[in-house]
């Protein structure tokens, strides 16, 4: 059994999120309360295994008040074993003359099997309000289940061998058992004869005294227990089921540890006690560290339950970096056979695995957001963001790239990412592609650029380095010297941001289209729309811009003694600016104004003429304009669709990527 996607609506602080998962390791990286043990819990819950939380009181979302519904669903595809074995177990379940014969029975297997048809698993909980909430679990009909969509065009041909044959008596025959078989199953998944093993080390509870329990009593604990306290009783009987996977746990435990050996699990008969013994003084496990717990865990349950899903929880908890490798290791030796979902911090783990293997999830103004890095860059920049990048580590990436973009932050890489993706996809004349990698280092000054000349940039001395940020409010002397400034090739956008070349009129009016799956737009009135947010919150944009060109410039005007008369004596020039918006300030303000010449603040409107207005688009905030777009179609696309739909890349970008970064004069 594999898992090969979870959804979730209203669930905790996700919001409308889908994860795909992959064969073999799934790595869950991402800061504190992002997100990541939720979905091990969310997964432990839908099969009915205990987690040490309450579903109705954990899992609604946070973000909405009652009433709603919360809903998490999941989509499991068997093997072939598994789906025989499930066929045989239930159908005690089927009226003895519905049942299908086993040749059938292998037939249908092998049409699930071969098309990949996977069967969901979904949980709902209706919040009523605070108090009132009810879960439900199922409530799957069969037209949303994908086998019973199959029936007529591909389970039935299989089992008659012929496309034209219609047998609605095999068809009736096949709905009848699957009604008593799959809905059954589904609907309640205690009814599954396979679960996920999940495993939460830093819970693990190693006690003094582990009395004998049977093989089944053990079974029955390991599945319900989220404490997976018995780890003697899981090595006593490994020993005994398996012996060459107890031997291979005694010499990985001899390998990976100093001082241990002779390792060994015997029953004290005369006290009726399990020991665990890792050395020739007969010492048991309780007296070395969590380290050595952790791994001795981890290795037993899995070794020891014929489980093909295996959800750990930071399994890095009390590993030693030396440790890491072997236990990475291990992991993916298991991920031949299993799938393993894991939640990691730590930058050791995750550099020995796959850029395929990681799902990233931040929190984002208060949701949790999950991607897949697409490659190794951006695996890099995610980790980076969440701090989980060491510097010194970093620096050694940054020392193997042949260009080094400086850019303000992560909005800006995902940006220049796809458009460097979009011009190599497009162009036939670059000859090299050179190997970039990003560092966010914000809006820098002057005095900032020199200050890093003695540290970062002698460190990176002799790479090619480009620092690539907006225009905001920088006046021509700041950008000259920027872009003269010795160390690095500076480039400072003509318009105010990167995101201003999105605002293509006539692509966002196609992507709405198309997101919306309008099937008869009025594109002219789609268009007229547009127009008028991005009119209006130029306006509204420039209207600001321009009371705090003039505010700013009173406040300069204005001499010490005025300051005393129309501002509270109490606050600093500094104070005063950042509460530019209240009402003492700001009455006190429009009193000065008052009493200024008509030719003084005509000067001051000609400046500011002068400085902004030359394109009007120069300062104008192309983010919130496609916040406002987003928000007023309500339709969700992100910067890279525009991107993707633009019919050309706009020419100051294809210069910086083409001449600065490329070097492809």
């Amino acid at each position: 059994m594999k898992i090969t996607k979870i959804s979730f609506i209203d669930f905790k602080h996700f919001n409308d999120q889908e994860i795909y998962f992959k064969d073999g390791i799934n790595a869950l990286i991402g800061e504190n309360n992002a997100g990541k043990t939720s979905i091990l819990h969310a997964i432990a819950a839908l099969f009915n295994i205990s987690f040490g939380g309450e579903i109705r009181l954990d899992f609604p979302s946070k973000l909405k008040e009652p009433s709603f519904t919360t809903r998490i669903e999941i989509y499991i595809s068997l093997t072939r074993a598994e789906w025989k074995n499930l066929f045989g177990l239930k159908q005690i379940y089927v009226n003895i003359n519905d049942r299908l014969s086993d040749d059938v029975w292998d037939k249908i297997i092998s049409c699930i099997v071969e098309n990949e048809f996977s069967l969901p698993l979904r949980l709902e909980i209706d919040v009523i309000s605070d108090e009132n909430r009810n879960v439900r679990r199922g409530g799957i009909t069969q037209q949303e289940i994908e086998i019973y969509q199959k029936i007529n065009s591909h389970i039935v041909p299989a089992v008659v061998g012929s496309t034209e044959v219609k047998d609605r008596i095999l068809e009736n025959k096949i709905i009848t058992n699957f009604n008593s078989i799959i809905m059954r199953c589904i609907n309640n998944p205690n009814e599954l004869p396979f679960k996920p093993l999940i495993i939460y080390p830093y819970l693990s509870e190693f006690r003094r005294n582990e009395p004998y329990i049977s093989y089944s009593q053990l079974q029955n604990k390991v599945r319900g227990d989220y404490k997976n306290i018995n780890v003697r009783s899981q090595l006593f009987h490994l020993k005994r089921v398996d012996p060459n996977a107890f031997q291979e746990f005694k010499e990985k435990m001899e390998s990976n540890f100093k001082g241990i050996e002779n390792v060994d699990v015997i029953l004290e008969h005369y006290i009726g006690n399990f020991e665990l013994i890792l050395d020739s003084f007969r010492r048991d496990i309780t007296l070395y560290g969590g380290g050595t717990q952790t791994f001795a865990q981890l290795f037993s349950i899995i070794s020891l339950e014929e489980v093909s899903i295996v959800l750990i929880d930071e399994p890095d908890a009390h590993l030693h970096a030396n440790l890491i490798k072997n236990f990475v290791r291990y992991l993916k030796e298991l991920a031949k056979s299993k799938q393993i979902i894991i939640t990691t911090h730590l930058p050791n783990i995750i550099d020995n695995l796959s850029p395929t293997s990681i799902i990233s999830l931040e929190l984002i103004n208060g949701k949790s957001i999950v991607s897949r890095p697409k490659d190794e860059t951006e695996l890099h920049a995610n980790m980076a963001q969440m701090g989980l990048l060491p510097s010194n580590y970093k620096r050694d990436l940054l020392k193997r790239a042949d260009v080094i973009l400086f850019v303000e932050g992560k909005k800006d890489i995902n940006l220049l990412s796809d458009f460097i993706d979009r011009i190599k996809n497009k162009s036939e004349e670059l000859v090299k592609i050179p190997k970039i990698e990003y560092l966010e280092i914000g809006k820098r000054h002057l005095a900032d650029l020199n200050k890093m000349k003695k540290g970062l940039l002698q460190y990176l001395e002799g790479k090619k380095i480009v620092y690539i940020r907006d225009r905001d409010e920088d006046s021509p002397e700041t950008i000259r010297q920027i872009k003269n400034f010795d160390g690095l090739i500076a480039h400072i956008w003509e318009y105010r941001q990167i995101e201003s070349y999105l605002l293509d009129t006539n692509i966002l009016v196609k992507i709405i289209i198309d997101k919306k799956k309008l099937n008869d737009p009025n594109f002219k009135e789609i268009s007229d729309k547009v127009k008028e947010i991005i009119e209006n919150e130029c306006n509204i944009q420039h209207g600001k811009l321009f009371r705090d060109y003039i505010f700013n410039r009173i406040r300069e005007d204005m001499p010490d003694r005025e300051r005393d008369i129309y501002l509270p004596p109490t606050l600093s020039i500094n104070e005063t600016a950042q509460i530019i918006k209240s009402d003492i300030i700001a009455k006190g303000v429009e009193r000065y104004f008052s009493k200024i010449s008509d030719e003084r603040t005509s000067e001051w409107v000609r400046e500011y003429k002068q400085k902004w207005e030359t394109n009007a688009k120069f300062m104008i905030n192309a983010k919130y304009i496609l916040t406002r777009i987003r928000r007023d179609f309500n339709v969700s696309f992100e910067d890279k669709d525009i991107i993707s739909y633009l019919d050309s890349i706009p020419e100051e970008i294809q210069m910086v990527i083409k001449n600065k970064i490329f070097d492809q004069n």
